[in-house]
């Protein structure tokens, strides 16, 4: 999850572990980041990001990526973790990839999600864990 905390930065957090790394760099840290609309992301953020996931991959039947936007649509950020993801998904493992309105079809169409189930509220989501 890549919550806002309450100095106003982005950061990613191991919902598992409640471990909490910087995913948004300050400009001036001189650190290379990557570059998104006002954003500049930490890498390293990233990496922690895929090894959490990765871990939980085989102990949990719902996974959750937040977010899929204009990184995975140039094959950056969480490209490769959602890919490796679909690809070896399970038959009982629900895939859940948080998705700007405005780029849900754009994503559909990368990663071939034509069967998907879209929600536009939280709250939806109930209807498939009943």
């Amino acid at each position: 999850m890549t919550p806002t905390l309450r100095d106003g930065k982005k950061y990613i957090v191991n919902c598992k572990t409640q471990e909490i790394h910087p995913f948004e760099l300050e400009p001036d840290s001189g650190i290379l980041g990557i570059s998104i609309g006002r954003y500049l992301l930490s890498p390293e953020s990233f990496d922690s990001a895929e090894l959490w996931t990765k871990d939980q991959l085989n102990t949990h039947n719902v996974i959750i990526i937040d977010e899929l936007g204009k990184l995975e649509l140039k094959d950056k950020g969480f490209h490769d973790l959602f890919s490796g993801i679909l690809l070896d998904q399970k038959p009982d493992q629900i895939i859940i990839a948080v998705v700007r309105k405005s780029l849900v079809a754009d994503i559909t169409e990368k990663y071939c999600l034509d069967n998907a189930l879209i929600f536009e509220h939280p709250h939806d989501l109930t209807s498939i864990f009943r």
